[in-house]
């Protein structure tokens, strides 16, 4: 499934999560991922299912990386991964019926 898609991103994520700016940073990133990932699995046969993508454990491991590698603190933390879960399941709907891909701040 697209958990592939999200080591897409933690091999390029900058860190950019200036205060104010952690949602859309989580949200341009996710929606990559998520993009790349639901090309993959309509390529692939599965179904819509986002939400099963997020759920899991490598996706969560990986998702526990990043905020790691550019140091998530707490009170960033909610603004993060609500950013995150949007902009994944944005791209990966886009991604898995073929809409074009919108541009990002890191393109």
């Amino acid at each position: 499934m697209a958990t592939l898609a999200a080591s897409l991103i933690f091999t390029s994520v900058q860190v950019c999560s200036a205060q104010g700016k952690t949602y859309k940073v989580a949200y341009d990133y996710a929606y990559k991922a998520g993009y790349e990932g639901g090309k993959q699995d309509k390529a692939e046969g599965y179904d819509y299912e986002p939400e099963v993508v997020l759920a899991q454990p490598l996706f969560q491991a990986l998702l526990k990386a990043i905020k790691r590698k550019i140091s998530i603190s707490k009170s960033q933390e909610v603004e993060w991964d609500q950013g995150f879960r949007d902009g994944f399941n944005a791209g990966f709907k886009d991604g898995y019926y073929g809409y074009p891909r919108k541009s990002t701040s890191f393109d």
